[in-house]
């Protein structure tokens, strides 16, 4: 294991029975249940004590924007994570690591017009560069379970550099799926015209909120799988 937990878990079915014979007075099913409830217990201590990477979950990993409309309301844009890996040392926080990609053009913004405008050249230029990319630089713990990510975030062609306050929600292990998970959320203001978004801000906020939803799979390949994706599928952005 060497430190980290390198794979996710997955239930054995002959250890399953051997423990699940125990309760022989219930059905097949109830005794594969009750097993890997055990070995989920068993192993909980292993799974969560050391550093290890993480892949992305991007399912319940989302990236959450908030802009002011000509003071009326803030609208509101959603950003996915393509691809990514992150570490994560609950020893010592200033070991942690991540990087992400996200698609520009798969922005949501509740309405397919205004998908497109926000996605076109005068906002996030997607057409140009299809992937932002974010590469952390530093983690430093402010608290028991709070620290401030540092790191580089690069699009348009710029690399700017940024710095997310965050909370660690959870890190434990569970058994929908067996494996590992940590969650985390973030909150940051950014200025868009850092990265050259300078149009229409009299009727657009500079100034953008952005949420952070993260949740990483504890998997030893995470690094290798997301450099096997650069090479297949290209390095974004140039």
């Amino acid at each position: 294991m060497k430190g980290e937990l390198t794979t996710a878990f997955t239930c054995d079915l002959p250890m399953l029975l051997i423990i699940g014979s125990m309760f022989a007075d219930v059905s097949k099913p109830a005794r594969l249940a009750t097993g890997c409830a055990l070995l989920a217990t068993l192993l909980l201590p292993i799974a969560v004590a050391h550093a290890g990477d993480y892949r992305f979950d991007t399912v319940h990993s989302s990236i959450v924007f908030f802009v002011d409309h000509d003071g009326y309301s803030d609208a509101i844009g959603r950003l996915k994570v393509a691809r990514g890996w992150f570490r994560f040392d609950p020893n010592d926080w200033a070991n942690s690591k991540v990087v992400a990609d996200i698609p520009l053009d798969g922005v949501d913004m509740g309405d397919a017009a205004w998908n497109h405008v926000v996605a076109g050249a005068d906002f996030l230029d997607a057409k140009a560069q299809p992937l932002a990319h974010f590469a952390s630089t530093s983690v430093e713990k402010t608290g028991p379970d709070t620290g401030i990510l540092y790191g580089q975030l690069t699009f348009r062609r710029r690399t700017v550099g940024v710095a997310f306050p965050f909370r660690l929600n959870k890190r434990a292990f569970t058994i929908y799926g067996f494996h590992s998970v940590a969650g985390f959320t973030g909150l940051a203001t950014l200025d868009r015209r850092q990265w050259g978004m300078d149009a229409f801000d009299s009727v657009v906020g500079v100034k953008v909120k952005v949420l952070l939803e993260i949740e990483g799979i504890a998997d030893g390949n995470a690094r290798r799988a997301y450099q096997a994706s650069i090479r297949k599928n290209g390095k974004q952005p140039s």
